[in-house]
């Protein structure tokens, strides 16, 4: 509408977006056959979204996290074949059915993806993760998540974080020896009020689950 301005979304929708060009990473597979369709295929991410982690969950979700994410475990290829192939190439056979019930055969290369080490084209001194896959499982809390990390041969540090309770966000930050949260829902008496302080990091309010974190090296 004309003479409206929208400011309804978050932080992926006004300030992410702004960033892409240092969120930016390419990460190759390669099928370990050769007759595989699409042996080798790069892949390029314009945001950092860190995935469940392959292995067991425990207490250091994120870092499991992070390390699939730099380096994914082994997968089966899947890809997709325009024809049916010969018999003595691997292939898996597909049956889907559509609307009207009529079967659908597709073939599928039945070999291993092996992923290289991610790489980050224009890393600088923040790198920002959405932890939303991994919080809002249940895994994720400030609490278990780490105060530092290592990254790409550089050291980062936790220093800020957004939480969101299904219909609005809050954010903590650290800033001069503190940890600071913000609710500008309470900003509503006096200028400030929507700020509490704390030496300490803190704990989720009731029905909010990390959104996003901030680490800065």
């Amino acid at each position: 509408m004309a003479g409206t301005l929208d400011l309804y979304g978050n932080e992926a929708d006004f300030f992410l977006v702004l960033l892409c060009s240092y969120l930016t990473s390419t990460i190759t597979t390669t099928c370990c056959l050769k007759t595989c369709p699409s042996q080798v295929h790069t892949v390029q991410s314009l945001s950092v979204i860190l995935p469940q982690p392959s292995n067991n969950l425990n207490s250091d979700v994120f870092l499991d996290s992070l390390d699939d994410w730099q380096s994914p475990p082994d997968s089966n290829c899947g890809r997709k074949f325009a024809t049916k192939p010969s018999g003595e190439i691997p292939f898996n056979e597909d049956v889907t059915l559509d609307e009207h019930g009529n079967a659908n055969m597709s073939w599928h290369c039945a070999g291993v993806r092996v992923s290289s080490p991610r790489s980050m084209l224009n890393l600088k001194s923040f790198i920002v993760f959405s932890v939303d896959l991994l919080s809002r499982a249940g895994y994720l809390k400030l609490s278990n998540t780490p105060m530092s990390i290592y990254l790409f041969g550089r050291s980062f540090k936790l220093y800020g974080a957004t939480l969101w309770n299904g219909g609005h966000y809050i954010c903590v930050f650290y800033f001069k020896n503190n940890w600071h949260m913000y609710d500008g829902l309470k900003e509503c008496t006096k200028k400030g009020s929507g700020f509490c302080s704390s030496p300490a990091t803190f704990c989720e309010p009731l029905g909010f689950t990390l959104s996003f974190v901030v680490y800065c090296s």
